[in-house]
Parts: C-alpha cells; sequence; structure tokens
C-alpha cells in the first residue's frame, strides 16, 4: 500500500502590530515681521529657535509663519477681514493682532473665546491690564503680550529724586517737557493719563460723560505749571516722541515724557538718564498701555489645541522675557519682566505702572474725548482763560 506523504502545514507567523504614523499638523500664524522669526535680527533669530523648540516638543506640529504689514492694505487687519469674506479656509490658525482693532474684528466672529484656555498661573502672572485689554464684551478673545506707554524720564544730575506728585512738580525748580499735543486739535496720551488719574472715565463699551472735577483738576494742574515755568514752553505746541527725546538728550529739559519702547532701545544702557512714573495728583504710577495680543481662529478642535499650545509656548516667561528684552518691547507678564537683566530701579518702575495700568480704549468716543481736552487747553493756552473756562470749553466741544 502506498504511503502518503503530509503536506506540511505553513506555521503562523504574527505580523507586528501596525502604529499609524501620525498627520503633520500643519498650523499657520500671521504675525508681524517685528514679532517673529524672520525680523532679521537677534530676537527674530531667539524666536526661531524657540519655534524649533517647539516643534520638537511637538513632533506632529509644523509652525508655517506668514509675516503680514502691521497695519494698512495688505496689514493683517485687512488680511483676516478679506478672507473672512472670500477664503474663510485662508484663515490662520494663530495670530498676532493691534489690539486696537480687537473689537472690528472681533465683530466678524473671527476669534474662540479664550477663558477656559489660560491656565491659572498664567493668568495670575499676566499684569491685568493685559488681559483687560485682550476682552470684549466680558470674554476673552486674546491676550497682550507686549505694551507700550509713556513714562519720565530725567537727568540725575539735575534731577536727583524726580517728583511723584503734582504738588511736588509745582514746588520744585525743574524744566518738565511733559507732552500735551498730539496734533492741532488733539491732546497726548499724557494728557489723556492725567485725566483717568484724576477720576475721569474713558469709554469702553459705550460713550461716557465728562467728568467736570476731572477736568478741572488737569486743567488746573497745567495752568499752574506753565505760569510757574515748571512745565518748558516747548510743551506748547505739537511734538513727537522723537521731539520730546531729543530735548531731553540736549539738555533743553530736566525731564521728559518719552516711551517705554524708546528708552528700552536708546535710553536704558545710558548712565546719564534714568526714567520713573509720570507725575500724578496723588503719586499713585499709572499707565495709559497700547500694544498688540495674541488670538485663536482656529475653530477645528485639533488645530484650535495646538493653536493653544503654540501661543502658551510664545507667552511662557522664558520666551516672552528674552525677546522682549532682545527686541526692546515690554513684556506683560510679571515673570518675564523679572528675568530681564537690565538695572532694578527701571524693572520697578515699568512693574508699578503696569500694575495700575489701564488700555487704551477702541471706542470712537475717545475722538472726542481728546478734541474736548485739547478745546480746554487750547483755550487756556492761546486765550488766557481760566481753568474753570477751560472746562466749559471742554464741556461744549465734547460731542460722542
Amino acid at each position: 500500500t502506498p504511503t502518503v506523504t503530509p503536506t506540511p502545514t505553513p506555521v503562523a507567523t504574527e505580523e507586528p502590530p501596525h502604529t499609524p504614523t501620525p498627520a503633520v499638523l500643519d498650523l499657520v500664524w500671521w504675525t508681524p515681521s517685528w514679532f517673529s522669526p524672520e525680523s532679521g535680527d537677534p530676537a527674530g533669530a531667539f524666536l526661531a529657535r524657540r519655534v524649533q523648540e517647539f516643534e520638537h516638543a511637538h513632533a506632529n506640529v509644523r509652525v508655517h509663519v506668514l509675516t503680514k504689514l502691521p497695519t494698512g492694505k495688505g496689514g493683517i487687519a485687512d488680511y483676516l477681514q478679506g478672507a473672512y469674506r472670500v477664503a474663510p479656509s485662508l484663515l490662520p490658525d494663530l495670530v498676532a493682532i493691534n489690539l486696537y482693532e480687537l473689537p472690528t474684528l472681533n465683530a466678524l466672529g473671527l476669534f474662540q473665546p479664550l477663558d477656559d484656555a489660560l491656565p491659572a498661573d498664567l493668568v495670575q502672572d499676566m499684569y491685568p491690564v493685559a488681559l483687560a485689554a485682550g476682552k470684549v464684551k466680558g470674554v476673552q478673545r486674546a491676550v497682550q503680550f507686549e505694551a507700550d506707554f509713556y513714562h519720565l524720564a530725567y537727568l540725575p544730575k539735575q534731577v536727583p529724586t524726580p517728583p511723584a506728585t503734582w504738588e511736588a512738580l509745582l514746588n520744585s525748580d525743574v524744566t518738565y517737557l511733559s507732552w500735551l499735543f498730539a496734533g492741532e486739535n488733539d491732546v497726548s496720551d499724557v494728557v489723556v493719563l492725567q485725566y483717568v488719574a484724576s477720576g475721569g472715565e474713558l469709554p469702553t463699551t459705550k460713550a461716557v460723560p465728562l467728568n467736570e472735577q476731572a477736568l478741572f483738576s488737569v486743567f488746573n494742574f497745567y495752568d499752574q505749571a506753565l505760569r510757574r515755568g515748571v512745565i518748558s514752553e516747548q510743551a506748547k505746541s505739537p511734538l513727537s516722541a522723537n521731539d520730546l527725546w531729543s530735548a531731553l538728550l540736549a539738555g533743553q529739559a530736566a525731564m521728559a515724557d518719552v516711551p517705554a519702547r524708546r528708552y528700552l532701545r536708546e535710553g536704558v544702557a545710558r548712565a546719564d538718564v534714568a526714567a520713573a512714573p509720570i507725575p500724578t495728583w496723588d503719586g499713585q504710577p499709572r499707565a495709559l498701555t497700547r500694544g498688540w495680543g495674541l488670538a485663536i481662529t482656529a475653530s477645528d478642535p485639533a488645530r484650535r489645541e495646538a493653536a493653544r499650545a503654540l501661543m502658551l509656548w510664545l507667552l511662557a516667561p522664558e520666551t516672552l522675557g528674552a525677546w522682549a528684552q532682545m527686541a526692546g518691547y515690554v513684556p506683560t507678564r510679571r515673570a518675564a519682566l523679572a528675568a530681564w537683566n537690565v538695572a532694578q530701579p527701571y524693572r520697578a518702575t515699568l512693574d508699578a505702572m503696569l500694575q495700575h495700568a489701564v488700555p487704551y480704549p477702541a471706542h470712537p468716543a475717545m475722538a472726542s474725548l481728546r478734541s474736548a481736552l485739547a478745546a480746554g487747553l487750547q483755550a487756556m493756552l492761546s486765550e488766557g482763560v481760566s481753568p474753570e473756562e477751560a472746562v466749559r470749553r471742554a464741556q461744549k466741544a465734547y460731542a460722542p
């Protein structure tokens, strides 16, 4: 009987489990060149390294930085509005915006709420003004990362101790080049700050009536300071930041109002100038800030979470602090400012002013408020009217 040779049964081999390669998420960030890896300076090179480190820490995310003009045609706001209307798919996931434009852009429904997206430690470390500037109708839509405002710069050889109050200033023999007029019929941010410091209210969500007592306090102070020669005659004409800084360095005044950004770039390393808060009626350090913030536009959950991670990475003290010092901007986190290797007195000045800062409102009534303040000041300077009459002129000119 023939023998049947059994057919060998193939041995089953287990295939290694298949691990799918995670899809790469291309995250788009719109930003002005001065806050980007493409700024062409050490601050930009630093940001480039930090973005690379972010990508290494988030292996499935690639960041695409698209720089836009800060303002005007072809600027960030212009592109956001255009993409929203004709091609929403072209909108970025994260965007840096001028916070003055936040209410207009937010009305388009572009920005995601951030109230639940910000860690508690970040919220506690941010200066209150940075969060207030990014809110629209009580909802956090952006977070301010840099601030600019005016403070006092002075010559220590002539002013050993800068005056903190109006009374101390009026009783001194210093010459103060205060910034009064930004244009023919427009006051400066410093005058608006003095109005707020005296109890005046700014229009944030709606137009508000003028505060008569605050108006009188401000006009009376400027009247006395100009009559006593404490405030320089140069202040009667519209001035620019260049005018103020140049006059101080030329010794035409012992004190002058200068932007923090200008002082950071040209004054902080000098031994012949120092900084202090602008004198106010009660001596409380205050600031009226303008600046830029970060906002998330991504609606897809995965993209929104990636944008949130990048935003927190950029706002981290080790990123924001180093970038701000190299680029010459005031950061809006306490830990970021504390990390600076500049003289402690200047850090203390900035900290004190930011603690009690208010954001410059984007409400249209601000233009009328500035014109009203200008009408009162000009009446005193050109016609010699009393502070009481200047108040009436301001009230008459106010039409929000």
